[in-house]
This record gives structure tokens, sequence and C-alpha cells, in this order.
């Protein structure tokens, strides 16, 4: 991931961006430290919201500057070049990251790690998120790409998302509108939209029962991936009836 080549006016932005109330931004920042594979160059400006307000302002003044914006959420699931990335570079977590319960349902911000969101739901006995306790995602880039494991998903607890959308105007999708599909959502063909915050809605159940099934699921990541190692998380998609690492073996990979 980079933008080799393109022009930007990194002074008068981070002259703009700084003006942004609850906006930190970086100037010249590796980008290696924020990647889960812990790799990537510098970004010409790092930015990271504090709340949707200013991720709002943020997104507008890209949109009337025409100024070139790369989401990377919680860096998990990409690889940055070392020449780093040119424009504007948004994280959306650690910032972004309230939680709510309402009855049996969560409201989550965009940028928690879906493992606080388990534990969470643990301690408070709902269950459904169980599955995405080793996922080391964020709840925003987990809706827009459907992650799953363990036969669950986003697609069977997300009933509604609060983002950004291209012309930088708060909207919201309820229910089938997010289009779920193996690794596909509604967000997944518009990358100019900016996941805010989800509703999750859960079942009761059993704290302890849902730390067991939390475990089961820990244990079996441990046994079959190597997880003292850096890692981006899944790189392939996975084949009708198939494991995309059992291909490879097979192959001769």
């Amino acid at each position: 991931m980079t933008n080799k080549g393109l022009h930007f006016p990194i002074e008068e932005a981070l002259a703009a961006l700084e003006a942004i109330s609850d906006l930190t931004v970086h100037k010249g920042l590796a980008l290696a430290p924020f990647t889960q594979i812990k790799s990537g160059g510098p970004a010409d400006l790092l930015v990271m919201p504090k709340n949707k307000e200013s991720l709002l302002a943020m997104k507008k003044l890209c949109l009337d500057k025409a100024w070139p914006l790369t989401v990377l959420g919680r860096a998990s699931n990409v690889l940055v070049s070392d020449e780093g990335i040119r424009g504007i570079t948004v994280l959306m977590s650690p910032s972004l990251a309230a939680i709510e319960r309402q009855g049996n349902q969560l409201l989550c911000g965009a940028g928690l790690p879906l493992y606080e969101i388990a534990a969470f739901a643990a301690r408070q006995g709902l269950s459904g998120f169980e599955f995405a306790c080793g996922i080391p995602g964020s709840l925003g880039g987990a809706i827009f790409m459907n992650a799953g494991a363990f036969e669950g998903s986003m697609s069977q607890l997300v009933t509604r998302t609060v983002f950004i959308d291209s012309q930088g105007q708060l909207a919201q999708i309820h229910g089938p509108d997010h289009d779920f599909g193996y690794r596909h959502s509604y967000f997944s063909d518009k990358p100019d939209v900016l996941i805010v915050e989800a509703e999750l809605t859960l079942t009761p159940d059993e704290p302890q029962d849902i730390y067991d099934r939390m475990g089961v699921h820990a244990k079996k990541r441990y046994q079959s991936q190597p997880l003292a190692w850096a890692s981006a998380g899944s790189a392939f998609r996975r084949p009708p009836g198939y494991f995309a690492g059992k291909l490879i073996t097979e192959a001769g990979m």
C-alpha cells in the first residue's frame, strides 16, 4: 500500500488538520509500529480522530481540498510499503473505541479491537461474539469485509451501521441493506466511506459458558497458527469447500 509519485501539499494540510479539534496529527511518522505485521514507511500525515465529529471534519476537509485519504482502521490486514503512504492516513484505532450496552445490543465504535468487544460481551453475559476473540482487527474493518471464524461472522450480529458517506455526510444502514456475503459487505464496493459505529445484537448467556467457548477458540488458534509472530491475518480467500492453507501445501508452495 502506497501512493508513490503523488504530489501533496504537506504543510498546508498539516496546518488545516491541526485546526480541527480532537484530532491528533503526526508528520512523517513511520507506520511500522502501528501495523500488525510491523511493516511500513512514513505517512506524510498520520491522523487519529478522537470522536466522530473530528472524523467528519477531517473527511469534509479532504473532500473540499481533493486531498488523498487512506484509511487503515487498526492496520491489521494490510501490507504497507517501506516507501510509506502519501497524503493523509487515518488510524481509527485506538480512537473511536466507545462501547455501550443497550439491552441485548452493544453500540460500538468502529475503532474498537474485536477482542475488546468479545471480552466486554462476555462480562455482560451476551453471547455471539466469541468467534471474533482472536481476530486482530477492529470493528470497522471487520464489518467492511464481513470478517468471520469458527462458523461465525459479522453478518450474524450487525443490525445497524453508522458511517460517513462519499459526500461527507453521516448516514446509516440497517439489517439486509448491509449486503453481507463471504468477505463482502455494502462497504466493500465503497472505499470512500468511513464506518463510525455499529449496533450488534447478541444473545443472553452465562458468562462462564461464553468464556469457555472463547477458550476453545483460543486453543484452536494456538495449535494451528504462529501467534508469537507478527501477522496481517488471513491473506487468502477461502475457496468453497476447501482451505487455502491445505491447497497451498498440496501445491508444494
